[in-house]
């Protein structure tokens, strides 16, 4: 991130079972399901088993982390998410200037081009991306694997809070009730352990 400091933001285990399907195979960006913005938020998955593009392997859209606009967040299933954030969402942003009002482009129609890299993971093997990065892992296709990863996301010192009006925003992961909470303010809080300081 080359950040001066990083905190744990929150983590979370992915299954596929054999035999299911994603629809447009969920391309997406990770931040803008997340109370939070800046340029120091990453990714990392890790692949529990042996993972091909046949069994949900994460593939990207290279470069697309540079674009100025998000891709409006959906569940799994293509449908627009909400969640109410109770009191805190009078604090809202208005951020809808912020977003292409559209699903992103159904980029595995034509792989080469747009670039977009596939990979097979072995057991062990990692991925760490931009929170803006375009990926997806399509579906689990084969009819007898079933697909395991662990994913974890960092945040660095230039992350700072927000919500983000009329889109979802996971109550879960906004600072205890006990806690301060302004938007453009740093990502301090308990829930978020500090695990590197640079000297």
């Amino acid at each position: 991130m080359e950040s001066e400091s990083a905190r744990f933001f929150f983590d979370h285990v992915f299954v596929f079972d054999p035999a299911t399907p994603v629809d447009d195979h969920y391309w997406h960006q990770d931040v803008p399901y997340w109370p939070v913005e800046g340029e120091h938020i990453v990714s990392f998955w890790l692949s529990l088993v042996h993972c091909t593009p046949e069994t949900a392997a994460l593939k990207f859209v290279p470069g697309s982390h540079r674009a100025d606009k998000f891709y409006r967040p959906n569940g799994f299933d293509g449908k627009s998410l909400s969640q109410d954030v109770g009191e805190r969402g009078a604090l809202a942003v208005d951020a809808s200037d912020q977003f292409v009002d559209h699903p992103p482009p159904p980029f595995h129609e034509d792989p080469e081009a747009h670039g977009v890299l596939e990979f097979s993971y072995e057991p062990g093997d990692a991925v760490m991306f931009h929170s803006r990065a375009v990926h997806s892992s399509g579906g689990n296709n084969s009819p007898n694997k079933r697909r395991v990863a662990y994913s974890a996301r960092y945040i660095g010192t230039d992350a700072r809070m927000t919500l983000r009006q009329g889109v979802f925003q996971d109550p879960a992961l906004l600072p205890d009730e006990d806690e301060a909470f302004t938007v453009g303010a740093p990502m301090q809080s308990r829930k978020w352990p500090l695990i590197y300081q640079s000297v």
